[in-house]
Order: structure tokens, then C-alpha cells, then sequence
């Protein structure tokens, strides 16, 4: 290890403060063994604070509840993969009062929209940085360089996703396997001192498994490898770039240790763990069946697998005594709002799309926990085993995929200790409560306030109450009313044959009774109830507006809330933008920038800055759409046309009919009201002059017989209204009705009016 002296200063100035308030516990004189505990954690984006949050308490109540419980391995996906590896750090450590001090806080709230997207880093198959996540990733170096105390021996799995599928043989048969489970175990060297690692391989295994080129003694380098993994596992497709990792595969049967020498490595590039196999249970239960032994007095520890001779003999089963802990921020007790499974099959089969978009749903949701389905049907003890944790409110950060997350840290926060109270439910919490949380509230610590503030909220503890006041809570107590609001708005509408389902969820309960939610923030806008044809998302984006949420990483005060979602729609649009640029060809830019628009308009619709069009019918137009205005919604924009009349006609066969040309321009009002993805209608007038060869371009009279009649045809003054329609932002619909308001020079007869309807493309 080239830094002890890091390490140390480490465990002397952060890590043991972090403990030091701890009350004392009187430990009785010979202490049973700790339970051994597997904890599994599935992938979540940014619901990766809402597992830390729980993972932190679950840990906490291990080493002070009762019974004592232990972490022997801990599995993760995709950001639960990164979790997974602080559950392990954490388990050897003495109990932590401070959860801002947990590894898991220090790597979630720093991670926000504005440090992922970097446009300068964009290619043309990812539109985020990795720089975020690396930054992520060393926050954890202090704690992997203060060291595990020695006797300390946990063992980590991680999910990933090759790019290449990596071609193999078995029984004869041409296989291609893409998930690649890394396995690792750590074991504490002392305080000061990065602990030994080593990879985790079983003899037995059927098929090669993966290993990666650790250098004993070296934490630094063996460091750079689990970095390099963790970002490996997270690299979600599109959003981040692949990772290239070094590893060597272990041959069936091989022995001689789990390493893996630099030199005879093997590169490839990995992504996302969570593609197929979100939840990696199965890889705890199978890892722990093959070298986990608890002897009779309970105690549990490793086998050398590549050493230990009985390792021929394959265990199939858990060893007795051994429970398992599933994270899955997905998992709810609120009862789902959802229509009955006739009614569902209706929808689907009412359209060719219905039907392939929910296919192609069920599919992707079908192959990511295609691993839980394989271990429940391999092993139906599990289900006694199984302690899934649920959450009874719903998350700031769940919406758009769990990426809304990265654009607010208020909502992270409040993820974290959301997180925290569904774990403290979970496991009897109540019963090392005191050492968190004081009978006064006024000497609270302030890293518990919020926690104790949702106590307060959620379950009623009034003596709490005060925990919640303050300035720098005042997004905390926004989020926590919008978060039992939307639990009230869902239950009260819950069809008669779910209400029993409500009864395991009290809040759930009182709604369906018709009870009004409890209140941190007077009621606001339009009440917490949820229209009918209001998405969730929109239900949400609502509240925040109503309780004046500050967008403080948006830079809205609480003034301006209501363009909360504007401003996440205008941040993922120049994602998107980003993304088409970097495409190398046209049709691709144009594809991507399209599907980006479509995806974002799903938001909030909003007209692009500046648009250019052409449409061809009864004459020919070329106009633009501009936003000099700059202002939070764009409704208002300036158009200007340019258009000419007669030239049709004179291709068609028509050669004494005249030509003119219009140039005009008006303010133009999107109709955001009537506004959907696909359909975009605004209304415009505008002014301007026409120049026709009726009267040679204002240098002689326009007479009846050089217009046949239709005074429109003369050079004048022209006034225009105009209703146009867009289509997914890309087809372009006008009816535009001509006002003529003077009698041109020459003319008998005066034609007020005249229509045009015209069809074509928008340029963006």
C-alpha cells in the first residue's frame, strides 16, 4: 500500500469521530455469533440514494439490534453494484451515528445532472460523462485505504453486460454468454491498511467465470480494478460510455488460486450489469451454497475454494442459519392503481403498436429478473429466506426512469432518508432508536432532523414535530407532503376490489375511507387529489408547483417552480441535441433529434428556439418560427414568410396566370393547452405587402383583365391569420386566410378575402 499514512489519517480524523458519539451498549459476557446476513441490491439509476439510505440503517441495526447480524456477502446491479460494495466496507466497521458520514451519502450526493452531461464528452452511442461516477467512485478510496479491521472477511459479486457476447463451448454446444458475475473477497489487513482482495472463483462452476488481475499488496492498483468494475456495472446503455475492463477467465476445474496475472489478462468492454440481471440473488444464493460454512455454534466464514479438497463435492444449498436481504427500491406496499387484467388485454389488442409496445415492455422487464424466476424455481426454500425491503411512500427520484433524480439534490436527500425509515421499519427500529435520536428534539443532531421528520409526518409522532422546522428543511417538508399527498390521491381512487389490499398500508387505509391527508404545508393549488387523465409524473410536477418546491440545481426560487419541469425538459433536450450532433450522418442526426423531441415534449411541450419551414398547396411558403424573447415558456414567438402564388398554376399548364410574391411577419401563439407529443396547433396574424407581375411590381394599374377578376392579385397591403398544425414537430398543416383591406391601384372590384392551404416539412 503506498499511502498507510492516508488511511490512517482517514480512520483517525472521519471515521472515528463518526462513532464517537455512540452510546456505550453493554455487550453480555460471552456474545452469540452474529447471524450471517447475504444483502442483494438491485439496480435503481438514481434511486441508487434511496438504497443507500436503507442500506445504512439496515447495517446499523445489524450491529446494534437484536439478534446481532452480520454481512458476509453482498451482491449488486448497476448502482446496487456500488452499494453492494460499501454494504461490504461497512459490515466490519464499529456502528456509525452519523449517516452523512456513510460511504453510501458520500458517494449519491454529488452526482447531479450538470456533472453527467458534459457536452464536450458527448459520442455518438452515449450522452453522459463517466467523470461523475469516477469522482463517485474515489469518495470511497479514504475508506477503502483507512483498512477493515483484521478477522474482518466479506465477499462481493457484481452484475455486468458484455457489448461483444463472448463466444463459448459446453457438451459441444456454440454458446454466447453476455452476463459476466465478478466475485471478489475482502479481508481486513488492520486499520491504516487497504484490506487483501482477491477474486472468488469456484472450481466446480460448469462454465468459466471471470477474474480480475488484482496484485496482492498493492491497494492502489486493486482499487483502480473494482473502480473500473463498479462503473462497468452502472454504465446504463446510451446514457454512459462502456468500460473496458482487464480480466482472465477461469477454466472449469481450474486450480492453482483465484488470481489473475496482468500480464495475461484480456480486455473487453462491459456495460450495465442490470440488463439481464437487475436483481442478482441468485448469484448470492449460488455463491454462499458453494463456500460459506457456518460451523455448530453458529459462526460463519469462507472456504478456500481453490485450496479446500472437498470442494469436489458441489453443496447445493444454503448453509442453516443463513438469512437474505433484498433491496429493490421498485418494491412498494401501496396497492397498485391499475386496470383489471380484461381490461388491460382490451387496451393491448385494441392496436397492432398496443399490443408490440407492451410486448416489447414485458420482455425487457421479463429478461432483466429472468435470474429471480430461475433461483424460486431452483430452490423454493427461498421464499422463507427472502426479507425484501418496501417502500411505503413513493420516491423524489423515481420518475423518468429514476433519472429525475440527477437534477435536483433535494431530491436525492430526501431519497436517502426515505430509504432510511423503510429499512427502520423493516427491522423493529425502534429498538436502537435512542441512540439515534434524543428524547429532546431541540438536541437533535442535525443529520437526524430529517429523518425524525418523517417519523413525525408518516407516522404520527407529534414530539417530533419540531424536527421538520427550519430553512434548510424547507425542501425537505415539500417533498414529504408531496410524498403523502401522492399516497392519498392513489388510495382514494383505489376500485372497490383492491381496497382490502390497502389495509397492510394505514395511510392507504385512511384514504380509501375517504380520510383528507395529514399536513405538513397548508393545503395549496388544487388540492393533492389526481384527475382522472393525469399522469403521475404530471400529478407530481403539480404538487412541487403548488408547495413552491426551489429548484435550487435549476437555479428556480420557489416563485418559479412551475417551470421546474421546463427547465428538466430543456437540460434532456440539449442532451439530446448533443446526442444527434455527434451522429455521423444526416438521416441519423435527423432520426435521434426527433426521437429526443418526442421523448421530451412528453414533459412539457415546448416549440424549438428557432424553426424553419416549407409547405406547398394552393402557393408556395417558406417561413420561420423565432424566439427572440427568451422568456420561460415560449407561447409567444415572431413569424416570418415568404410566399408566391401562381407558379403551381403556371407549371400545371396556366401561362397567363399572374405571379406574386408575399413577405410578411406577425407574433405567433403556441396553443400549449391543446399540445400533446404529437400534435402541435398554434395560431398566428401577421402583416406585410404583396408584389405581383398583374401590375408589374407597383409600376403600372392592375386592371380586371390582368387579374381575371380577383383583386387579390394586385400588388397591396395584406393582413394574414393563419391556424397551423405540426405533427410529432416534423409535418406542417396551414389554412391561412388572406385579408386584402384596401382597393389596389386600378382595380374596379375589391376581393376582401381568400384562403390558402398549404402541406409541408419543418426544418429544426
Amino acid at each position: 500500500m503506498r499511502r498507510p499514512l492516508l488511511g490512517l489519517l482517514f480512520w483517525a480524523f472521519v471515521v472515528t469521530p463518526a462513532h464517537a458519539g455512540a452510546p456505550p451498549e453493554p455487550e453480555p459476557a460471552a456474545p452469540p455469533p452474529s447471524e450471517p446476513v447475504l444483502v442483494t441490491v438491485s439496480g435503481g439509476v438514481s434511486l441508487g440514494a434511496y438504497e443507500a439510505g436503507a442500506l445504512y440503517v439496515l447495517g446499523e441495526i445489524f450491529k446494534r439490534g437484536t439478534p446481532r447480524r452480520r454481512v458476509v456477502l453482498a451482491t449488486g446491479a448497476s448502482a446496487g453494484s456500488i452499494n453492494a460494495f460499501t454494504t461490504g466496507l461497512s459490515s466490519c466497521l464499529p456502528p456509525n451515528p452519523d449517516p452523512t458520514r456513510d460511504p453510501g451519502w458520500q458517494v449519491w450526493m454529488n452526482v447531479g445532472f450538470e456533472d453527467l452531461f458534459i457536452p464536450g464528452e458527448v459520442t455518438a452511442t452515449h450522452v453522459f460523462s463517466d467523470r461523475a461516477l469516477k469522482k463517485a467512485a474515489m469518495r470511497l478510496a479514504p475508506y477503502w485505504e483507512g483498512g477493515l479491521p483484521e478477522g474482518c472477511d466479506v465477499v462481493v459479486g457484481a452484475t455486468t453486460t458484455r457489448v461483444e457476447p463472448k463466444p463459448l463451448e459446453a457438451a459441444g454446444l456454440g454458446l454466447r454468454r453476455e452476463t459476466e458475475r465478478f466475485v471478489f473477497r475482502l479481508r481486513g489487513r488492520g486499520m491504516g491498511q487497504a484490506p487483501d482482495v482477491e477474486n472468488y472463483v469456484d472450481p466446480a462452476a460448469a462454465l468459466p467465470e471471470p477474474r480480475l488481475p488484482f496484485v496482492a499488496g498493492d491497494g492502489d492498483a486493486n482499487y483502480a480494478h473494482l473502480k473500473a468494475l463498479f462503473l462497468a456495472s452502472a454504465a446504463f446503455p446510451v446514457a454512459f460510455p462502456p468500460q473496458t475492463l482487464a480480466y482472465c477467465l477461469a477454466r472449469p476445474g481450474e486450480r492453482g488460486g483465484p488470481g489473475c496475472a496482468p500480464g495475461d489478462a484480456e480486455t473487453a468492454r462491459f456495460i450495465d450489469g442490470g440488463v439481464f440481471d437487475n436483481s442478482p440473488l441468485r448469484l448470492a444464493y449460488r455463491v454462499a451454497a458453494r463456500g460459506l460454512d457456518v460451523d455448530p455454534a453458529g459462526t460463519a466464514g469462507w472456504r478456500d475454494l481453490a485450496a479446500d479438497s472437498s470442494a469436489d463435492s458441489h453443496r447445493g444449498e444454503l448453509p442453516a442459519g443463513v438469512r437474505l436481504f433484498y433491496v429493490n427500491p421498485s418494491r412498494t406496499l401501496l396497492p397498485p392503481l391499475a386496470p383489471t387484467e380484461a381490461a388491460s388485454a382490451s387496451a393491448t389488442e385494441a392496436s397492432l403498436l398496443g399490443m408490440l409496445g407492451k410486448k416489447l415492455g414485458d420482455f425487457i422487464e421479463t429478461a432483466r429478473s429472468r435470474e429471480l424466476f430461475a433461483l424460486f424455481e431452483e430452490h423454493t426454500e427461498v421464499a422463507d429466506l427472502v426479507k425484501a425491503t418496501s417502500r411505503r411512500f413513493p420516491t423524489a427520484s423515481g420518475h423518468l426512469g429514476a433519472f429525475l433524480g440527477f437534477f435536483e439534490r433535494d431530491f436525492r436527500v430526501f431519497d436517502f432518508y426515505l430509504g432510511m425509515y423503510d429499512a427502520y421499519h423493516e427491522l423493529d427500529g425502534a429498538q436502537v432508536r435512542a441512540g439515534w435520536i434524543p428524547d429532546d428534539p431541540a438536541s437533535m443532531p442535525d443529520a437526524w432532523r430529517p429523518f425524525a421528520c418523517l417519523l413525525a409526518v408518516f407516522d404520527g409522532d407529534e414530539r417530533l414535530r419540531p424536527a421538520c422546522d427550519g430553512a434548510a428543511l424547507r425542501n425537505f417538508r415539500v417533498l414529504s407532503q408531496v410524498a403523502i399527498d401522492r399516497v392519498y390521491a392513489q388510495c382514494d381512487r383505489l376500485p372497490v376490489d383492491l381496497r382490502p389490499s390497502a389495509r397492510i398500508h394505514p395511510h392507504c387505509a385512511w384514504a380509501a375511507d375517504g380520510a383528507e391527508p395529514p399536513r405538513l404545508l397548508p393545503a395549496a393549488g388544487d388540492g393533492y387529489h389526481r384527475a382522472e387523465d393525469e399522469s403521475d409524473f404530471d400529478h407530481t410536477m403539480r404538487l412541487l408547483d403548488d408547495y413552491h418546491f426551489a429548484w435550487r440545481d435549476l437555479g428556480l426560487d420557489p416563485g418559479d417552480a412551475e417551470y421546474g419541469r421546463l427547465h428538466v425538459r430543456r437540460r434532456l433536450l440539449a442532451a439530446a441535441e448533443a446526442l444527434a450532433s455527434a451522429q455521423e450522418d444526416a438521416a441519423a442526426h435527423a432520426l435521434v433529434l426527433t426521437a429526443g423531441r418526442l421523448g421530451v415534449n412528453g414533459i412539457e411541450y415546448e416549440p424549438p428556439d428557432n424553426l424553419g419551414y416549407a409547405i406547398v398547396g394552393s402557393n408556395i411558403e417558406i417561413g420561420a418560427s423565432l424566439d427572440p424573447f427568451a422568456i420561460n415558456s415560449r407561447w409567444l414567438r415572431l413569424n416570418l414568410a415568404a410566399s408566391l402564388d401562381g407558379l403551381v398554376s403556371r407549371l400545371t399548364g396556366s401561362d397567363d396566370e399572374p405571379l406574386s410574391f408575399d413577405v410578411s411577419g406577425g407574433p405567433e401563439v403556441s396553443l400549449l393547452f391543446l399540445t400533446t407529443p404529437v400534435f402541435q396547433p398554434s395560431i398566428g396574424v401577421r402583416a406585410g405587402f404583396r408584389f405581383s407581375s398583374s401590375d408589374d411590381f407597383l409600376t403600372s394599374d392592375c386592371t380586371a383583365a390582368q387579374t381575371r377578376g380577383d383583386s387579390r392579385k394586385c400588388s397591396q397591403f395584406i393582413v394574414q391569420a393563419y391556424f397551423a398544425a405540426a405533427f410529432v414537430e416534423r409535418l406542417r398543416l396551414q389554412l391561412t386566410l388572406d385579408i386584402t383591406p384596401t382597393t389596389p391601384l386600378g382595380a374596379a372590384e375589391h376581393d376582401l378575402l381568400g384562403l390558402q392551404l398549404g402541406f409541408g416539412l419543418v426544418f429544426f
